[in-house]
């Protein structure tokens, strides 16, 4: 599949519903209530302390987008097939959910999704893009160095299923 088949926007409320299923297929560990941040403008109460975590917060004050991808072929359908999440905050941005729809992988869409949160990190005025994928994930470690990210630190425990390990890797902007 070639780029221009793939388009890059911003995602919309209409988006959540289906953004949440490609969520729950494709990821150990979902973020339910970072993904309807991002995406509806909303921040769920914490069940402790009934208050929103930073995470949050920063979505809804503006530092966070979710951008989705969706195919121009065959007929161009509004279904998103995969959506990043990207918060900015000063001079780094970090991306905590990268999702693509099963049946769209391994098809130009998550490149797409990275190099269109580069694009919008760089300009909020970021010079780094950050994420964190499991040690134990050698597609996922090998889809992020082909695109330039490097290793920044091990972050032993960082996962609570399964591997635990995680992998901080970085790129500059």
């Amino acid at each position: 599949m070639t780029s221009s088949e793939i388009t890059i926007e911003p995602a919309t409320a209409e988006d959540h519903p289906r953004l949440r299923v490609i969520q729950r297929d494709v990821l150990a560990e979902p973020t339910p209530d970072l993904l309807a941040a991002a995406v509806d403008g909303t921040a769920a109460a914490s069940p402790s302390t009934g208050t929103r975590n930073a995470t949050d917060a920063d979505i809804v004050d503006g530092a966070g987008l979710a951008l989705v991808a969706q195919v121009d072929r065959p007929a161009r359908s509004d279904d998103p097939v995969g959506y990043v999440l990207v918060l900015t905050a000063g001079d780094v941005a970090y991306v905590p959910e990268l999702a693509v729809a099963s049946a769209w992988q391994r098809q130009g869409v998550g490149t797409e999704l990275i190099e269109g949160a580069c694009e919008r990190a760089t300009a909020d005025g970021a010079t780094e893009i950050r994420l964190t994928v499991r040690a134990a994930d050698g597609g996922a470690r090998a889809f992020y160095r082909e695109r330039g990210f490097e290793l920044l630190e091990e972050l032993p425990d960082h996962y609570e299923a399964g591997a635990g390990t995680g992998l901080l890797l970085g790129r500059p902007l």
